[in-house]
């Protein structure tokens, strides 16, 4: 923040402005509106909010001690979801320092089915479907190269140490680093065969990864990446980097099913 920055705002209108790569912390925030508003890839860690009036509100992420009027809604969700379909418990669960690899291994069987019924349902749709954005989110093949870059970060690089895991097509995610190389636009019409080939190698690269992992292993041991990329971590949890991996293929196809269904009524532009 530069010198002649404001440092306090009383009495303005702001309704209908953009902040874009904005940092707010520490702030504090009094008779403040933000009716109507939308928040994306933001970061609310170690806040505190008092008075506050939370109606029509819908809220998508990842929730960890969140109290909200003395109780921790973050294991409530969980259940609740868990409830809903039991088989996501394989994979998220309220304390995931007591995640089995075994159960790791059965949920990624699982999201294997699922995301081949999901691939299987967009090649039922009319052609060009797969490129098709549903209110500015990926389309599907997007969706699979965000996901291959995602496997190929946490498992490849990440867990299994390996310097340069990353093909020409993998998409990070849109607020990610110029540091992170983009071979390919995000735009580009990626044929969906060779965006479905990629996440299947994906794919049986993290079975056959998972396929040795043992519990003491998932519970005890740590990772730190040497090269140059990202992500680049020090004596991080290896559970944490397995989770992320498998958290982002479970809800990335929620998003993708959700869009689908969207595009099944409203033909492809």
């Amino acid at each position: 923040m530069g010198e002649d920055t404001p440092r306090e705002f009383r009495d303005l209108d702001l309704s209908g402005a953009r902040f874009e790569n904005v940092y707010l912390d520490n702030g504090r925030f009094t008779r403040v509106r933000f009716n109507g508003s939308t928040f994306e890839s933001i970061s609310f860690g170690n806040l505190r909010m008092k008075a506050v009036e939370i109606f029509n509100t819908e809220i998508s992420g990842d929730i960890h001690n969140v109290v909200i009027n003395g109780v921790d809604i973050g294991p409530l969700v969980t259940a609740e979801l868990n409830r809903r379909d039991p088989q996501r418990a394989l994979i998220f669960q309220e304390d995931r320092e007591y995640a089995s690899a075994a159960d790791y291994r059965e949920g990624w069987k699982v999201l294997g089915q699922r995301w081949a019924e999901t691939i299987e349902r967009t090649r039922a749709l009319p052609a060009g479907s797969e490129h098709e954005s549903v209110d500015g989110e990926w389309s599907l093949v997007q969706t699979l190269r965000h996901l291959s870059f995602a496997l190929a970060a946490w498992i490849e690089r990440t867990a299994m140490g390996r310097d340069r895991p990353f093909a020409p097509m993998d998409l990070p995610w849109d607020d990610a680093p110029e540091s992170i190389p983009r071979p390919v636009d995000r735009d580009a019409r990626v044929p969906m065969d060779e965006a479905v080939a990629q996440w299947e190698r994906r794919r049986d690269a993290v079975r056959d990864y998972l396929a040795g992992l043992t519990d003491e292993e998932l519970r005890d041991e740590t990772v730190t990446t040497e090269s140059e990329g990202w992500p680049h971590v020090t004596d991080f949890p290896l559970r944490e980097a397995v989770h992320i991996a498998l958290t982002e293929s479970w809800e990335h196809r929620g998003f993708a099913e959700r869009d689908l269904a969207k595009l099944a009524q409203t033909p492809p532009t």
